[in-house]
């Protein structure tokens, strides 16, 4: 080998490496231990708890259930798996953090993938932001924080934050439990003056064409000449089928992208028999500096319906499927674990499954990764509020709801949440082949199904292709 072409290897790996460290420094885990302290009466905030210490601790990823923190139970409950323990309202988590100097002028977001209910952040103090998604991650844009050391506080609140009853499986003591924590993951990211924000790709498959819809951030002082690289790889054996590089010229703010092309004649389709995956690879960049990689799992399918059947890349499927209502009693949450849900889908497999209808409830992203590798078809579901619900059960007092939920279109507090969870599960699972069939939820009964079609109309237009929209009609 001559020195000319070893310097240029050489560099070459030192770029790979550099641009690896750089991915990788740019997160960091907040899973272990934390400061924590109940909140049952609801006065940490008049008492200015997000900017003191607490004595008690708790480990993150969990439960206030696991830590052992709440009410002891001492009976069982009518019909349903019960608790050691139980608690209702607000807890509040602490923890010490540490800005590394390489974060300096980048933006910082907290990521928390699961909480059940509502999430306000705090940092040395001041509060930054608040979410209440019960399906999706919470994001907490923290902003820019300075190199070194900061309190950061969580206050959780499991209570009903809308009226949506706590019959339905998403926030239910009936399968999971109405547990108060955060599970799956738990990080910071720094992010760079320019980045992605959320890539949504759209595949067709005849002929194969792939688009992706984004909108890029400039937050520099100025405009940004930039280079974007996409890079399209076999899942498996990693072999890359497809590359091209666009240009564009990134003003500040926000700038929408906006990428089509036709895919080579041999790209394999994804559906349940042969779950052929790729993996696709963006990145954004310009003369001096790489900003921002995306790496998206993915596979080209194409859901359409014909007057009677639900086609995939046109052809008919039989859907076989199992109902899913959250069935995990030893954590009583749902696992964010991919290996858990591979083999709770390979079992699908082994008794002629290929769909699972996720009954008022949706799962974590690892359910969908794992879909998309064993071949299996989902539908994620919001809500459940049938007409027993908004009444009084005298008689059978186990089956009284909280709240009384009226239906949707009667329920400004369920038909807020109902309509901004929709957006969400699209926004955060709608790449993953396996997500064919979004519906509104269960036993409808009371509801007004007008005003329902009216919220799923323009999530048809958004998605579509490929996607399905329903409603579950009684």
């Amino acid at each position: 080998m001559n020195k000319k072409l070893s310097k240029v290897i050489f560099f070459l790996l030192a770029n790979l490496y550099v641009s690896a460290f750089a991915q990788i420094q740019n997160s960091q885990s907040l899973s272990g231990t934390w400061q924590f302290r109940l909140d049952p009466e609801d006065k940490g905030l008049k008492e200015n708890w997000q900017g003191t210490s607490f004595t008690d601790h708790i480990t993150l990823p969990g439960t206030t259930d696991e830590a052992q923190y709440g009410e002891k139970t001492t009976g069982s409950d009518f019909g349903i798996l019960t608790r050691a323990y139980k608690y209702y309202g607000l807890a509040w988590y602490s923890k010490e953090i540490e800005i590394p100097s390489e974060w300096n002028g980048k933006h910082i977001r907290m990521e928390l993938e699961r909480v059940l209910w509502e999430s306000r952040v705090f940092v040395d103090g001041k509060e930054v932001s608040v979410q209440d998604a019960l399906s999706t991650p919470h994001y907490h844009d923290l902003g820019y924080l300075s190199p070194g050391k900061h309190r950061l506080t969580i206050r959780i609140d499991n209570d009903l934050i809308y009226n949506i009853g706590d019959k339905g499986h998403v926030y239910t003591e009936y399968t999971q439990s109405i547990w108060n924590g955060a599970v799956g993951r738990l990080q910071l990211k720094a992010v760079e003056a320019v980045h992605f924000s959320n890539p949504q790709l759209f595949t067709k498959v005849s002929p194969c064409t792939l688009q992706v819809t984004d909108t890029i951030m400039n937050t520099s002082a100025k405009k940004v000449d930039a280079r974007i690289s996409w890079q399209l790889s076999e899942r498996e054996s990693g072999a890359v089928v497809f590359t091209r590089t666009t240009e564009q010229l990134l003003q500040k703010g926000a700038n929408v992208l906006d990428f089509q092309a036709t895919m080579p004649t041999d790209i394999k389709l994804w559906n349940d028999v042969t779950p052929h995956l790729y993996q696709l690879k963006v990145t954004v960049q310009d003369k001096k500096k790489i900003y921002n990689t995306r790496e998206i799992e993915f596979g080209f399918r194409e859901v359409t319906s014909s007057k009677s059947k639900i086609l995939i890349n046109g052809k008919p499927v039989f859907l076989r499927g199992n109902l899913d209502c959250v069935h995990f009693p030893l954590t009583g949450y749902p696992s964010c674990k991919v290996e858990d849900w591979e083999r709770i889908f390979r079992i699908y497999k082994d008794y002629g499954l290929n769909h699972v209808r996720f009954h008022s409830w949706c799962p974590p992203e690892a359910a969908f990764i794992a879909a998309d590798r064993i071949g299996i078809y989902i539908q994620a579901e919001t809500i459940w509020i049938d007409w027993w619900m908004s009444v009084e059960q005298k008689e059978r007092k186990e089956m009284d709801t909280k709240g009384h939920p009226q239906g949707l279109g009667k329920n400004p507090s369920a038909d807020r949440y109902v309509q901004q969870e929709l957006v969400r599960m699209i926004d955060a699972y709608g790449n993953h082949p396996s997500f064919v069939m979004q519906c509104i939820g269960n036993e409808l009964g009371n509801s007004d199904f007008e005003v329902m079609e009216s919220w799923m109309k323009p999530l048809r237009e958004k998605r579509l292709p490929p996607f399905v929209c329903c409603i579950d009609r009684p």
